[in-house]
């Protein structure tokens, strides 16, 4: 091989891994409120389908729900999924109200919402329907066991309506 094809060769590698690493580069959002309304409805469609790890995943390991923590909010999600009757309900989360963000913690916004899950053929509501608070806070977690990637999480929720399965 000549030096000119050697170089060529190199360069052609280097482009290529340049296009990869440029293709799997986390995107970040520039605006926290549109982040924040990615990830509740991330939540919302994985709980349409029943997905209960991908609902985790948006849950931070702190959080806390009146008695609540993230271990014991799991195991009622997976009782209450086992126990309902798959393709039958539907979750709507309407539009989100930003409470002022405190100065003193950049990191965590408080969020307005309304999450109800409905029966799709009587509409009959099976949980929610008021005025829910979401606390989520910005982390970071890591893409392809690298790449530091921000997300928001939901940290807690003050006045959680009681889940189906709980005992409150």
């Amino acid at each position: 091989m000549t030096p000119r094809r050697a170089i060529v060769a190199g360069l052609g590698v280097l482009c290529m891994f340049a296009g990869v690493l440029w293709a799997t580069w986390p995107k970040t959002s520039a605006n926290d409120e549109a982040a924040i309304q990615v990830s509740l409805e991330a939540v919302a469609d994985a709980a349409r389908r029943g997905r209960v790890d991908e609902i985790m995943g948006l849950v931070s390991r702190d959080f806390r729900a009146g008695g609540l923590d993230k271990r014991r909010l799991r195991l009622l999600l997976v009782r209450s999924r086992a126990s309902g009757r798959p393709g039958d309900w539907e979750v709507h989360l309407s539009p989100l109200r930003f409470l002022p963000a405190d100065p003193k913690k950049p990191g965590l916004r408080a969020v307005a919402t309304r999450i109800s899950v409905f029966e799709t053929l009587g509409g009959e509501t099976l949980w929610g329907g008021d005025d829910t608070i979401f606390l989520v806070r910005r982390e970071t977690r890591r893409h392809l066991w690298w790449f530091p990637v921000e997300q928001w999480r939901i940290v807690g929720v003050p006045a959680l309506p009681p889940l189906p399965g709980s005992i409150d």
